[in-house]
């Protein structure tokens, strides 16, 4: 079984759909049912905040809502498969 730890970079990455993070989540797999993703509720509000700061609109929400989805980081730490 692999860990990972998504800080809000990647996090970021990912709803940009940035291609440096799509290699990254491929190389590691971070979707493979063996692999454990871990973030923070930190990096969740983070996210939030960010979205607001710079008034993404509802599409960017969406794709945001899809990758923290998949990150349930509320508890605390937790792991999760990751969506988006």
């Amino acid at each position: 079984m692999r860990s990972f730890i998504l800080d809000t970079g990647i996090l970021l990455g990912l709803t940009r759909g940035a291609q440096w993070a799509r290699r990254a989540f491929d190389r590691l797999e971070l979707n493979d049912p063996g692999t454990t993703v871990l973030t923070s509720v930190v990096c969740h509000g983070e996210m939030l905040a960010l979205a607001e700061k710079f008034g993404w609109g509802e599409p960017k929400r969406r794709k945001l809502g899809r990758v923290l989805d998949g990150l349930t980081g509320f508890r605390g730490w937790t792991s999760a498969r990751v969506a988006f």
